[in-house]
């Protein structure tokens, strides 16, 4: 009776967590651990079937992958990072 294809949850999860990884190099593995898990959590919870988690991830990834070839997300990326760096 809804939307199911693809999972919006597992495209906003990978997105998040390939930006993320960018920003904290050293947990980029487990940013990724947790989108599959919140990606997984949608099968579980009967809202989405393995095929929809599948295309948000493919969705994501390449989202990450568009939004870091455009210079001014990449300026802005870069000012997150050096803030970041000047945190005790």
């Amino acid at each position: 009776g809804g939307f199911s294809y693809p999972s919006g949850h597992a495209t906003v999860a990978f997105c998040h967590a390939v930006i993320l990884g960018r920003i904290f190099p050293d947990k980029a593995a487990r940013f990724l651990d947790e989108a599959k898990r919140i990606a997984q959590s949608r099968v579980v919870m009967g809202v989405h079937y393995t095929t929809d988690i599948r295309e948000g991830e493919r969705d994501g990834r390449e989202i990450a992958r568009e939004l870091l070839t455009k210079p001014d997300f990449l300026a802005r990326l870069a000012e997150v990072k050096a803030e970041v760096g000047r945190q005790p």
